[in-house]
């Protein structure tokens, strides 16, 4: 079935409900496509932790988990790294851009975001963000060449 979803991931869709549940096998799925995870097992999709590690495999399974955790901000704040699960760049700014637009207008996100990849700055351009001291100031002591994307207030 792993290499049918490979092939296909809408094959994890119509697997057993036993594999949908497995874990370990949805995980394996997980990062062999991302979105694997609406696949799986509602216990599982709604199980933040289970979540979490779906996210660390590929941060592109943020977008496939459930709203109640992509609208939770302490359970993104962990997908964003802010607990050093995900501290590779790429990945939090992957996380970063497949959340719901509300929620990259929190500012708490947006600063653990910049904190991770000070690159993001240039994505809050369009959230009206890149002028926020606080956001700027994040992202400017990682990488202070990122300062060209903020706004001059």
């Amino acid at each position: 079935v792993l290499q049918a979803v490979g092939r296909d991931v809408r094959a994890l869709e119509y697997a057993a409900a036993e594999l949908r549940a497995d874990g370990e096998f949805v995980l394996q799925a997980v990062g062999q496509d991302a979105r694997a995870l609406q696949f799986a097992a509602a216990e599982l999709g709604t199980d933040p932790e289970f979540v979490l590690q779906a996210v660390v495999r590929d941060a592109r399974a943020l977008q496939y988990a459930v709203a109640e955790l992509r609208f939770d901000a302490d359970f993104v704040l962990q997908a964003i790294g802010q607990d050093d699960s995900l501290s590779d760049e790429w990945k939090a700014r992957e996380c970063f851009q497949r959340l719901p637009d509300m929620m990259k207008h929190d500012k708490s996100i947006a600063i653990a975001a910049v904190g991770k990849n000070p690159r993001i700055l240039q994505d809050l351009v369009a959230f009206n963000l890149h002028g926020d001291e606080d956001i700027v100031l994040a992202a400017v002591l990682k990488d202070a060449s990122v300062f060209q994307h903020a706004a001059y207030q």
